[in-house]
């Protein structure tokens, strides 16, 4: 991000670099009441401390955090790129993932989805690096309540699942989409009644 010639933006808030006495860690973009407010950029040192940023210094490259915060966290849309390849794109609520997003895996899985307080909630697809797809319900993070999951070779799953496993309810249809059977799911083990 470069900074406007008038350091004042729209929002009226402030375009600053800071820097920090004793610590490497840089923040570029919008200060307001002392704080970073609006958009910006922080490049981090040390992503060895898990925080929540970026950048790199020589020649290490750790986590990049680009988008909104306010008073110091991020809020609002951002995108954040991992070291290791992964990133997220999506909203934020005081420094957490929260509202949709996108999160691309270091394999390439992708999940495009809801998040609460950095954890997959509510409806989201989950589309894998092997090819295979689950859409429906997340809790805690986990395939959980109703969802369809289609592994590579075209066999389906539809019904009903808890803590990543079928459990209840569903339908198993062959690769050509037809029926195959309905059965009652347990910890991932069809059951005979």
């Amino acid at each position: 991000m470069r900074a406007p010639s008038d350091p004042t933006t729209e929002s009226g808030a402030k375009w600053m670099t800071l820097t920090w006495f004793l610590r490497p860690d840089r923040y570029e973009g919008e200060v307001a009441d002392g704080h970073m407010d609006g958009k910006g950029t922080y490049w981090h040192a040390d992503s060895s401390r898990h925080v929540f940023f970026f950048f790199e210094l020589s020649d290490l490259i750790v986590d990049r955090y680009e988008g909104s915060f306010c008073k110091s966290q991020r809020h609002g849309y951002g995108e954040y790129f991992f070291a290791d390849g992964s990133y997220y794109k999506g909203e934020y609520k005081w420094g957490a993932k929260h509202g949709y997003g996108v999160f691309v895996y270091r394999d390439e899985t992708r999940f495009e989805g809801t998040f609460t307080n950095n954890v997959k909630e509510g409806q989201g697809i989950m589309y894998y690096s092997d090819g295979s797809k689950y859409v429906g319900d997340y809790h805690f993070g986990m395939m959980d309540g109703q969802g369809e999951y289609v592994w590579p070779n075209g066999v389906k799953y539809i019904g009903e699942w808890r803590a990543d496993e079928r459990h209840g309810f569903g339908q198993m249809y062959f690769s050509d989409n037809e029926p195959a059977y309905r059965a009652r799911w347990e910890h991932d083990q069809r059951v005979f009644d």
